[in-house]
């Protein structure tokens, strides 16, 4: 648990992975459950659907990130 930095939730959570690799941490994972937007990759998606992890893991991995199941 972090202590959250922010005017609204987008804000909060760019200010802890600043906050994290200003701290010399070399990879961050963020879960939340109510993020209203998230990056390009995850555009086309059909949420509340089966395919939602494969596609999303999918668009990671053609993006060059690298994911892990």
């Amino acid at each position: 648990m972090i202590e959250q930095d922010g005017a609204d939730l987008g804000e909060r959570l760019a200010n802890i992975f600043k906050n994290l690799f200003e701290q010399d941490f070399k990879k961050v994972l963020i879960l939340d459950s109510d993020t209203p937007n998230l990056p390009l990759i995850f555009e086309d998606v059909p949420w509340s659907t089966s395919r939602v992890t494969e596609l999303t893991m999918n668009k990671a991995k053609s993006s060059g990130l690298i994911v892990s199941p």
